[in-house]
């Protein structure tokens, strides 16, 4: 009877074995660090959806008030910044340094409903921002008020 004294792996058996788990491994870090990305693009866009909400809300309660400024853009040279923007922080570092800053603006438009004594105006607020990725993006927000 033989006693087998050579029982383990052999060096190509764990050298296989070390790489299938890099490889592995690999994949595992590249979806973590793409999800990481998505999220924070996801957190950035939402931020940026709650602060073009009040935005919109603060021009909705200027013209429901009859408040409506004489100027009724200010989004004609936006990428000039010619006009004076309102400029929001959406992220900031642990500094409290703001690292995606966003631009927001307005346009409104008077129309006459007809025979009604009643005017309406049509709002368009937009937000941009470019966020630590450098990707750009902007959101839009139409509302028709009615101006009593």
């Amino acid at each position: 009877m033989f006693i087998n004294l050579k029982s383990g792996f052999t060096y190509v058996e764990l050298l296989t074995a070390i790489l299938i788990t890099g490889i592995v491994a690999g994949f595992i870090l590249t979806g973590m660090v793409n999800a990481k990305t998505a999220l924070y693009k996801l957190r950035i866009k939402e931020q940026a959806f709650d602060t073009l909400k009040g935005y919109t809300d603060f021009w909705k309660g200027r013209i429901a008030s009859n408040e409506i400024p004489s100027m009724t853009t200010n989004c004609i040279n936006y990428s000039n910044n010619n006009l004076h923007n309102d400029f929001y922080c959406l992220d900031k570092d642990i500094d409290d340094n703001c690292i995606v800053e966003a631009e927001t603006c307005y346009d409104i438009k008077i129309a006459q409903t007809g025979v009604s004594s009643a005017r309406r105006a049509d709002l368009t607020t937009e937000i941009r921002w470019e966020d630590a990725y450098s990707n750009k993006d902007t959101l839009y927000f139409y509302v028709t008020q009615i101006i009593y």
